[in-house]
């Protein structure tokens, strides 16, 4: 792993060698929406990772993409939230389903549902039980896409993630997608 850059409150580091991505098929309306998100969260010097089902395409999973999940630090919601103002289709505030607890702002853009959570006090609830989700936006990981460079939630910590809410097959696509990263890794030296 590249030694980490303070920016702000952040610490960025890079460390997915690019052979890792693979090619991700987006719909027009998604590639828009993601341009337009990875916009707003640079112009809003936003410390953040793509989560949930598009961090696994961004492995390398071939998931059909259904909305577009974001980590993002508590201090810098309010800040995203006020960019994102007219887009917004839920405010930022508690929310809680039969899996998550957690504080979201959903927002949707050409028509595609972007969940902005805070990184920080979430949770998933596993057999029966709230369990932290620990989110650590200083492991985040660093890779290209549309021609961009983004944050992207680690490999290991997706899978802890797709573990805890229960997505066995989920966990069995990115544990196929770690053993051929880690396959095509240089040997270290004994």
């Amino acid at each position: 792993m590249s030694q980490p850059q303070d920016i702000g409150a952040c610490l960025y580091y890079q460390s997915i060698p690019s052979f890792n991505m693979l090619n991700i098929t987006l719909s027009a309306a998604q590639e828009l929406a993601v341009c337009w998100l990875i916009n707003g969260l640079e112009e809003a010097a936003v410390c953040y990772q793509f989560s949930g089902g598009f961090a696994g395409n961004l492995h390398g999973s071939l998931w059909p993409l259904h909305d577009i999940d974001i980590d993002v630090a508590q201090q810098d919601l309010p800040r995203l939230a006020a960019r994102m103002q007219p887009y917004i289709v839920e405010p930022l505030g508690f929310y809680e389903d039969a899996e998550f607890r957690l504080h979201l702002l959903r927002v949707q853009y050409e028509g595609v549902e972007i969940d902005i959570n805070q990184a920080e006090g979430a949770y998933g609830r596993f057999e029966g039980q709230w369990i932290a989700l620990d989110t650590d936006l200083q492991q985040r990981q660093r890779v290209s896409v549309l021609d961009r460079r983004v944050w992207v939630q680690p490999l290991e910590g997706l899978i802890a993630y797709k573990q805890l809410i229960g997505r066995s097959a989920d966990v069995a696509d990115l544990r196929t997608l770690q053993r051929r990263a880690q396959a095509r890794l240089p040997c270290e030296p004994c």
